[in-house]
């Protein structure tokens, strides 16, 4: 019954032995072959480090420098609106410098440029008027020479300054100015 035993005493633990080894080889044929991973060495751990810790960095760096052009828009937009604020207020500055020089050289008898200055603009005629043609001021209010308005009225249509049309008409400065100015008054009522 038993087979081994008619072995001699040790024998069996010889077949045994046997048995093992051959189950061993067996059991390894049959399983499936996994790809060998070598064996860890400090190299091999300092360069996976090594990834990782690059890798982090470079995340980081990428973070950074998307923070940083985040923020070079925002005062590049900064800077865009105060200079667009700043050329409107040097417009503006412009503007007021140019209107106070024409009144300047307007006190002065100056060349100037005639504008319309509004409705009211028979008491800023009169001011502008100097006391000696109050006599020229009253004439071309009633009345005065037509033609001579005729004249003056053509000539500033043609862009002439108020001093150019005194100096080709023969009549004094403040006697166009008052001539313009009137007729632009007599246009704003007209309008209104």
């Amino acid at each position: 019954m038993h087979v081994f035993a008619d072995l001699p005493g040790g024998g069996q633990f010889v077949v045994l032995g046997f048995m093992l080894v051959l189950v061993a080889v067996i059991l390894r044929r049959a399983a499936p072959r996994l790809p060998r991973r070598p064996a860890r060495d400090a190299v091999y751990d300092l360069q996976d480090e090594i990834r990782e810790i690059e890798t982090g960095h470079a995340s980081r760096l990428e973070k950074m420098e998307l923070r940083l052009h985040d923020f070079a828009r925002d005062v590049e937009a900064r800077i865009q609106t105060r200079l667009t604020l700043l050329d409107e207020l040097v417009f503006d500055a412009d503007q007021e410098i140019a209107r106070l020089q024409q009144l300047l050289e307007q006190t002065r008898g100056g060349p100037q440029l005639v504008k319309p200055f509004g409705p009211d603009s028979t008491t800023r005629a009169r001011a502008a008027v100097p006391a000696a043609d109050e006599s020229s001021a009253a004439e071309m209010t009633a009345g005065g020479d037509d033609r001579q308005k005729a004249r003056i009225y053509a000539l500033a249509d043609a862009g002439l300054t108020a001093k150019d049309i005194a100096d080709q008409t023969g009549q004094p400065l403040a006697r166009v100015i008052l001539c313009l100015n009137l007729r632009s008054a007599a246009r704003w009522t007209d309008a209104a």
